[in-house]
């Protein structure tokens, strides 16, 4: 990952490779706390989460 990256390209990342790495397995609930620091703010958020729907 990069300085770039989103908080939630991150969070991804890192629950697919735990899963990857326990077989798949649904190991997580499909959420994840966001904390912003920079440039990232919960418009930010907002405008992902309507981005990606």
């Amino acid at each position: 990952m990069d300085y770039e990256s989103s908080p939630e390209q991150i969070a991804l990342s890192y629950m697919n490779n735990v899963a990857f790495r326990h077989g798949m397995l649904h190991l997580w609930m499909n959420s994840f706390y966001v904390g912003t620091i920079g440039r990232y703010d919960m418009d930010a958020v907002r405008r992902s989460v309507r981005d990606n729907v």
